[in-house]
């Protein structure tokens, strides 16, 4: 009675900061920073290979990297994926679901991850992005965050 009334106070208190430590060896004091983090949302990908880098780290993150069966990331994958993403994928579904979670992050890459497809991409939004003014400050600055490569790393 006493360790179902001790797992209860320390299940009740997890949005506090009265919750034990525990050594980070036995995964606990993760688990507790894991819930204390706010909820997040994961983007939905279409295919923009601008994007794609920030959708497949997210999506590692909240599916691929978790200890769930291939069928149920391939059927996350799916429902993260919309346009030009989903019509490339939407065939794998019909796959045993391993074969078809890796040919499916497989066409992904190919087709909107490789480092060519990005560049191309990053090339055009600059060249064919609106006009800048010489004096006009944010333009420029907007131009520059564009062009830097740390706010848009995609470097593997």
């Amino acid at each position: 009675m006493l360790q179902c009334t001790l797992y209860a106070s320390t299940l009740w208190n997890l949005g506090t900061a009265k919750i034990p430590q525990r050594p980070s060896s036995d995964g606990f004091s993760e688990l507790v920073a894991t819930l204390r983090l706010p909820q997040t949302q994961l983007p939905m990908f279409d295919g923009s290979p601008l994007k794609y880098w920030l959708f497949i780290r997210a999506f590692d993150s909240f599916v691929g990297d978790t200890p769930v069966d291939s069928a149920a990331k391939l059927n996350r994958l799916l429902q993260y994926c919309s346009g030009k993403a989903l019509r490339v994928i939407e065939g794998c579904a019909v796959m045993e679901p391993q074969a078809g979670y890796l040919k499916a992050r497989q066409l992904l890459k190919e087709r909107f991850g490789n480092d060519y497809v990005i560049s191309d991409a990053w090339v055009r939004k600059i060249v064919e992005g609106p006009a800048v003014k010489a004096y006009d400050k944010g333009g420029l600055r907007e131009l520059a965050d564009d062009g830097n490569p740390v706010s848009h790393e995609h470097v593997k």
